[in-house]
């Protein structure tokens, strides 16, 4: 697996609160043809098939929920006047990195390559560029960019 999530209610998470929600076997995949439209609640996804059952994790506060990281969650909807408070702690993998909730950022000129293959060719490259651009831009305005960055010498991969 990628990782795990680990959701933990820092109050009782009742189903008036709005609990966790987990769309069961979201996690496996399936070729794109096979996909269809699912629709739970007030939610419509075109998910695999066999991706149809919602478990909601109401638990008392403190409680430890677990879950493949891959597996589509939300948040139910919470009917009460309290703030629904929780504690989200991911375990991944070293070489892992969430593209779906934490995309890289781009240039405005990404927008205009038009290839879905290009952008998938250039988007490393792009976001190097975009970072590059926002360093020039603080210099510009008299910022010491390399006093912001991190002296941490280290390495990825060990080979």
């Amino acid at each position: 697996a990628h990782g795990v999530v680990v959701v933990v209610p820092l109050l009782d998470a009742s189903t008036e609160v709005g609990p966790t929600e987990m769309l069961l076997k979201s996690h496996k995949d399936c070729r794109s043809a096979h996909k269809k439209e699912v629709v739970l609640d007030r939610w419509t996804l075109e998910e695999c098939p066999w991706a149809t059952d919602v478990f909601q994790t109401s638990a008392p506060m403190g409680s430890a929920i677990f879950m493949d990281l891959r597996m589509i969650h939300r948040g139910g909807p919470n009917e009460s006047d309290e703030r629904r408070s929780v504690m989200y702690v991911t375990y991944v993998q070293e070489w892992w990195f969430d593209r779906v909730n934490f995309n890289d950022k781009q240039t405005k000129n990404f927008d205009h390559i038009e290839s879905r293959d290009m952008r998938k060719m250039l988007s490393r490259r792009d976001s190097i560029e975009y970072t590059y651009e926002l360093e020039q831009e603080l210099r510009n305005r008299g910022v010491d960019v390399e006093a912001l960055q991190s002296n941490y010498n280290y390495s990825k991969h060990k080979l």
